[in-house]
């Protein structure tokens, strides 16, 4: 049996957006290493619950407080970030919906959050251009560039070696050896 186009186009799209996530979300989990390690607090990260905006959340606090001034150089590329949060978020867990073949857009559902945080949360349905969801994506692989520099700047103003980074890496594969 072979494929849907829409089927084709909708893994082409998720994929491709989770693995600029996956370069942007590492960054950014960089960065909290490093602010965490070079405040002398590497046991107090809670890795279990760092969701993309958690991640980008903590960097972006992380570099304020540690870097204000490569913050000040930077401020706009967070707001990219945040930007391109809520496209990644639907990219990985809201359906798709197409209609009847017409693969030049796609609806979903997704959950509003309201910004007044007292009124209810509701779903609601929203659509997306293909040539939007394009645009994205290749927003992305320049966003992912530019926050593994940041990432890299950021590690050299606090001074932390990436030796770090090797050595929790064997230590990784140490345990994962020992079961």
């Amino acid at each position: 049996m072979t494929e849907s186009i829409p089927a084709s186009i909708e893994m082409a799209l998720r994929g491709e957006t989770m693995r600029l996530s996956t370069y942007i979300e590492s960054a950014l989990f960089q960065i909290i290493i490093s602010g965490n390690v070079a405040n002398g607090r590497e046991n107090a990260i809670n890795f279990l619950r760092l969701t993309f905006g958690e991640k980008l959340k903590q960097a972006k606090e992380l570099i304020i407080q540690q870097a204000p001034n490569i913050y000040n150089e930077k401020k706009l590329l967070f707001q990219y970030l945040n930007d391109i949060c809520k496209f990644r978020n639907v990219m990985a867990h809201c359906p798709f919906i197409w209609k009847d073949g017409d693969t030049s857009f796609f609806g979903f559902w997704d959950v509003v959050v309201p910004e007044n945080k007292s009124d209810f949360q509701y779903i609601d349905s929203f659509k997306y251009q293909l040539q939007d969801a394009v645009a994205n994506i290749k927003s992305m692989g320049t966003l992912a560039v530019q926050t593994i520099e940041l990432a890299a700047l950021f590690q050299s103003h606090v001074g932390v070696d990436i030796k770090f980074f090797d050595q929790l890496q064997t230590e990784i594969n140490k345990r994962q050896q020992n079961g």
